[in-house]
């Protein structure tokens, strides 16, 4: 949780996150300003694709006591996350992050559900290798 006050600017703003599953999390945000009453409250969440990994039989060679932790958070390999956002003016953003091999890429979308005739506000997609 975060709580940020700027008082020459009139702006409060806090966040608050939580992991509600081992593959979800999720988080809130509000922000107000007192010199124009404006406000904006916004609603989150990220869902993570994870694959298991099988490295129990390299515990097993390095150190043999590590036999009972067999299925612990080492053992998991993020594959993805699905971002999501909504706030109270009806827009939405959507990001896909992934990775494959050594390829990282990024895909998202931002939506305005109150325009009808144009939901989509604009659309993107990054690409990056690391090595």
């Amino acid at each position: 949780m975060a709580l940020t006050l700027n008082p020459l600017m009139g702006n409060l703003s806090s966040t608050y996150a939580v992991k509600a599953g081992p593959n979800v999390a999720l988080c809130s945000s509000f922000d107000f300003n007192f010199y124009s009453y404006e406000s904006g409250v916004m609603v989150g969440a990220e869902v993570w694709r994870v694959r298991k990994g099988d490295v129990g039989w390299v515990r097993r060679m390095i150190r043999p006591e590590w036999v009972e932790d067999d299925g612990g958070p080492g053992d998991e390999e993020v594959e993805g996350v699905l971002k999501a956002r909504v706030d109270q003016k009806g827009r939405v953003g959507l990001v896909w992050e992934g990775r494959f091999k050594e390829v990282l890429f990024s895909l998202g979308a931002r939506l305005d559900l109150k325009r009808r005739e144009q939901v989509f506000r604009g659309l993107g997609c990054e690409v990056a290798y690391s090595s």
